[in-house]
């Protein structure tokens, strides 16, 4: 089983990152990778994702994006509505990830 891994324990990112970056990258990567024909062009941050934006595949697709973007672990117990749901939750989520002590 996977566990969190936060930034603490992650290998150093050059910057900290603050959450309108966080938001800004998340946004452009669902609007310009997950969506097909740019449908969701200036996706607000409160839109539900799950059930109308996203399928489990590009779930899966951001996951490993976030992962790597942010040098984060998205555990199992992480991949929850409340944290997927929209983009703020989202950007919540890595959030607290990066900026854990």
């Amino acid at each position: 089983m996977r566990t969190e891994t936060t930034r603490s324990e992650a290998p150093e990112m050059e910057n900290d990152v603050t959450q309108r970056e966080i938001q800004e990258t998340v946004t452009e990567f669902v609007e310009n990778e997950l969506v097909a024909d740019g449908a969701a062009r200036g996706i607000a941050p409160d839109t539900p994702l799950l059930d109308n934006v996203l399928d489990f595949p590009g779930v899966l697709r951001l996951v490993v994006f976030l992962e790597e973007q942010f040098q984060i672990d998205v555990s199992s117990q992480g991949l929850r509505r409340d944290n997927f749901g929209s983009i703020r939750q989202i950007t919540d989520y890595v959030d607290r990830l990066t900026n854990a002590a």
